[in-house]
Parts: structure tokens; C-alpha cells; sequence
């Protein structure tokens, strides 16, 4: 889909990251290499959540030619600035 903001193709999508190690890992960066694509072979996906909710904090991502730092995407206090700037993401360690 078009992107209204940057002008460019847009698509959204949620990635869990889940870890099974026994010792923290912190995500303090991110970049964008090495991407290829290809037809999808996706028929339906469907996801029932559990009952209760959270919230997800959104990054946007820019792929080659145009990658560089993700950016905080959510509609909220620094929408467009450096996700990384002031957050990280932390998986593993229980």
C-alpha cells in the first residue's frame, strides 16, 4: 500500500521475538540488509488473541535503497525520532 508520510510502499505486519535462553539479550540497534522477496505463499492467516490485551510500541522500517534507523511510528510523543535513541529490546533471561 501507498504511505502517506514518506511517499513510499508501506506494509504492516507484527513480529513476536521470543527467546528460550537462559541469559538476557538487549537489541540496541537494527539495520536492514540483505533483503529479497518473493511471492507469497500465505493462503489465510488468522490470530485469535488471548483475552486481555497490551500494547506494541510500532518501529518503521526502511528497506534498501532507502533503509536507515528505524523510527518510532506509534501516533503518540516522538513519533518519526530514532527508536533506538531511548528504547531497546529485550529478549531472553526468564
Amino acid at each position: 500500500m501507498r504511505s502517506s508520510k514518506s511517499g513510499g510502499f508501506a506494509d504492516v505486519f507484527r513480529m513476536n521475538i521470543m527467546s528460550t535462553r537462559s541469559s538476557a539479550v538487549v537489541i540496541d540497534g537494527w539495520k536492514v540488509t540483505d533483503v529479497t522477496c518473493g511471492k507469497s505463499t500465505a493462503q489465510t492467516i488468522v490470530e485469535i488473541p488471548p483475552q486481555g490485551g497490551a500494547t506494541y510500541e510500532g518501529l518503521q522500517l526502511h528497506i534498501p535503497p532507502f533503509a536507515g534507523e528505524p523510527v518510532v511510528s506509534d501516533d503518540a510523543e516522538g513519533q518519526g525520532e530514532p527508536y533506538f535513541r531511548t528504547r531497546y529490546i529485550e529478549v531472553g533471561g526468564g
